[in-house]
């Protein structure tokens, strides 16, 4: 299920999926909700106005491309091999934390790339 519900009382609800696939919520108060934010929330660290993410949507778009679509084409839906269990190749739509994955490399690399 994996939903956010932003309730108008200010509290967040989050439909979640256990391990057999049943499903479950998590109901929380604004308080609560902002404590996760901030769990969740990357280090400040690194990602000050500094940092060289011009051109991010289009690096981000260029390694989609090229590692989701059939032969480079930005116009055919994005699938990612997956082994299956019978051995045979396999393919599975790309899932956002797919996407959020290959976010966080390019973020990773353009922290580690000097300033100039």
């Amino acid at each position: 299920l994996d939903d956010v519900f932003h309730n108008d009382d200010d509290t967040v609800t989050i439909c979640l999926s256990g391990p057999d696939g049943e499903p479950y919520w998590l109901g929380l108060e604004p308080e609560r909700a902002q404590a996760l934010r901030d769990d969740l929330a990357p280090p400040a660290a690194g990602l000050d106005d500094t940092q060289p993410t011009d051109g991010l949507p289009e690096r981000l778009a260029t390694v989609l491309t090229e590692r989701f679509t059939s032969l480079g084409n930005p116009f055919s839906g994005m699938r990612t091999a997956m082994p299956s269990p019978d051995g045979w190749p396999a393919s599975r739509d790309v899932s956002p934390n797919d996407i959020a994955d290959v976010l966080r490399e390019l973020l990773a690399a353009a922290v580690e790339e000097p300033t100039s």
